[in-house]
């Protein structure tokens, strides 16, 4: 099963182009401010859960189903950032706050109920929301992934 902790790995493993090369643990462990070890290990559960493909001496990079995950996440978190600054008056770091505290916890369902209620993402919500594909350097931009990943 895939855990919040696996998911931040994730969307770490991707900003440094681990879609498209493979990402070594040492590069990972500065991003993530972690040991290499505790890189290695993280990318090999990755790896195991069927996320990637770990490749020895060189690291991990990631496949279809991990960009899937990362993309979901950016889109739940946006759109209940929305929801509770229109819903709630809340403002936009409130917003963030608390939707980076519930995002996981809720159902696909209650997620396309937000989605109709509110309406679609627009780049005044996160420019990186509005791109399909998500690429990289979109997503560096987005406020979210500033707050949560520190090294990239």
């Amino acid at each position: 099963m895939i855990t919040t902790r696996d998911r931040l790995y994730l969307r770490a493993i991707f900003l440094l182009n681990g879609s498209e090369k493979p990402v070594g643990p040492l590069e990972l462990s500065r991003s993530m401010d972690v040991s290499k070890e505790g890189a290695y290990q993280e990318m090999k559960r990755i790896e195991k859960l069927g996320f990637g493909k770990y490749l020895v001496q060189k690291g991990i990079i990631i496949n279809k189903k991990a960009l899937e995950i990362i993309e979901k996440d950016v889109k739940r978190h946006h759109l209940l950032e929305k929801f509770l600054q229109k819903s709630l008056d809340l403002s936009h770091d409130e917003a963030c706050k608390e939707s980076s505290n519930i995002d996981q916890l809720i159902s696909e369902k209650l997620m396309e109920k937000i989605g109709k209620k509110i309406g679609p993402l627009s780049s005044e919500d996160c420019i990186c929301v509005i791109k399909n594909p998500l690429h990289p350097d979109d997503l560096r931009k987005c406020h979210w992934i500033k707050k949560t990943i520190k090294g990239v």
